[in-house]
């Protein structure tokens, strides 16, 4: 159901812009996708998604290796809001924060595999957090959460996709960060700043469904999705 749910949206949004729509049929991913993965990004690349692999591929035999390929990577990270439902006042509270929210592992699963203490790692993000210039407690979780879940992570997916061709994206264009960055943080609180910046784009294309939610961007349900999704204690 989701793909077909994609396709519709895509179908929609191609007739809207009158531009032509391609669709790839994949098959099911296979160890030799999530083997070509690892050995491409040596584990910086998160590979429950090596079925990517097969469509980077079908996308480069298509349009060649010249292709400026166009995402809208960093659109998650740029405009959102991501302050929790509480006051930080240490940086201990924003470590086991982080710790407790972006964690794929348990600490002590962590620190299995690295051989370093549960302390030393958490020392090692405190002393981190200490690093970033912000003053304000609040704004070096925000850092965190940019530089570490959203630059690292996303640029490590990135880099993966430029081993077939190159990609570019609106939101890690220098000027737009620097300008989305001094935004009020209040102001992208509940998905605000991105409908608004989706209604001046194109009113039209607000209507259509959004996958993720199965609603149109600003009906009910989708509102409730966000206040749901803002919900971090």
């Amino acid at each position: 159901r989701a793909r077909s749910l994609d396709l519709d949206v895509g179908t929609q949004l191609a007739a809207l812009f009158k531009v032509p729509r391609k669709v790839f049929e994949l098959r099911p991913s296979s160890g030799a996708d999530a083997l070509k993965a690892l050995r491409l990004k040596n584990g910086f690349s998160y590979l429950g998604v090596a079925f990517l692999m097969q469509y980077f591929e079908a996308v480069r035999a298509e349009f060649g290796r010249a292709l400026h390929f166009f995402t809208g990577n960093g659109g998650d990270r740029a405009a959102q809001y991501f302050l929790p439902n509480r006051r930080f006042t240490s940086l201990e509270q924003i470590v086991e924060y982080l710790v407790q929210r972006r964690r794929l592992f348990t600490l002590d699963e962590i620190s299995a595999i690295t051989q370093v203490s549960p302390r030393d790692i958490l020392d090692s993000l405190v002393e981190l957090l200490t690093s970033f210039p912000e003053h304000d407690l609040n704004q070096k979780l925000v850092h965190a959460e940019l530089y570490g879940d959203g630059l690292s992570r996303h640029l490590e997916g990135e880099d993966r996709m430029r081993a077939f061709f190159w990609t570019a994206s609106p939101f890690w264009s220098v000027p737009f960060f620097r300008f989305i960055m001094r935004v009020p943080d209040e102001q992208k609180r509940m998905f605000r700043l991105y409908k608004h910046m989706l209604m001046n784009l194109s009113r039209e294309a607000t209507v259509i469904v959004y996958p993720n939610v199965n609603a149109p961007v600003g009906s009910l349900r989708h509102r409730l999705f966000v206040a749901a999704r803002d919900i971090r204690w």
